[in-house]
């Protein structure tokens, strides 16, 4: 049944471009079919524009079974969870290129998928001596946290300027999208020797994350490594890598599409079995 709701979706003009990841109950109520994640595109909305909605079917039976379907992904978790497999998770930029290309904070909706996210973080750090987790303002602070808490290491949050009422050290930096930026941190956390990781949500050109280093080095701090769910490897990522020991989500072989900012779902879970 699965190809044939394919085939309908692709007569519509609505081509699915992710993968399969549950089932759902079908429209008549009898039995339960293999569905796919999928973002649709709209007649409605630009070539490029995605939308996550089936509302224009029109078949309400249709419409509640294809949502209920785009929702059991944040539900449902895979028998064989492959490395990554997260991954297929995260939402498409749907609001142009005033935004980041894609949105990562999906996957944290789905309790094993961010469980996974942090366990694949922390791996290369278990053992290590680490002293304090600091979380880059302000997606860094959801999965900061969650890796402080379980490290067991205390938490310090590296804001955006403005928002501390106590003594700091500031930093510029330049973003992913090339604004210039001042980044602080409280001064009564870090001391010398101290082991720092850093982590942030997503490292872009590097620039935030290279800040953050400057930062604790400046206060005595020793950077004991950084993660993000991904370090694309543009010239400020793959800087940032030579100079420390880095964690990120994403399998060597899916590389190149987060380099070109593009997720191919389907080509992804072929390349992992």
């Amino acid at each position: 049944m699965a190809p044939l709701l394919l085939l309908l979706l692709v007569v519509l003009g609505l081509p699915p471009v992710l993968g399969v990841t549950g089932s759902a109950v079908s429209p008549s109520g009898q039995g339960s079919l293999p569905l796919p994640s999928f973002s649709f595109q709209s007649p409605l909305t630009s070539p490029t524009s995605r939308v996550r909605s089936p509302v224009l079917l029109g078949d309400p039976a249709l419409c509640t079974w294809l949502s209920a379907a785009m929702l059991r992904d944040l539900k449902c978790t895979p028998g064989s969870r492959e490395p990554g497999w997260y991954l297929s998770l995260m939402a498409p930029n749907v609001k142009g290129p005033k935004y980041a290309w894609l949105d990562p904070s999906r996957l944290y909706c789905h309790h094993q998928a961010f469980h996974d996210c942090v366990e694949d973080l922390i791996q290369p750090f278990r053992g290590e001596a680490i002293d304090l987790v600091a979380g880059i303002d302000a997606m860094g602070f959801i999965l900061g946290a969650a890796i402080a808490s379980t490290l067991q290491k205390g938490f310090l949050a590296i804001r955006k300027v403005g928002h501390l009422c106590v003594e700091t050290l500031q930093q510029p930096y330049r973003d992913y999208s090339g604004r210039d930026k001042l980044m602080e941190v409280r001064t009564d956390a870090i001391g010398p020797g101290l082991q720092v990781l850093l982590v942030d949500q997503w490292v872009e050109t590097g620039g935030t994350m290279q800040a953050a280093a400057q930062l604790v080095e400046r206060q005595g701090g020793q950077v004991a490594g950084i993660a993000a769910i991904c370090i694309e490897d543009s010239e400020g990522g793959q800087r940032l890598k030579q100079q420390y020991r880095w964690s990120h989500c994403v399998p060597t072989e899916m590389m190149p599409q987060f380099n070109a900012h593009r997720l191919d779902v389907n080509k992804a879970q072929q390349g992992s079995e």
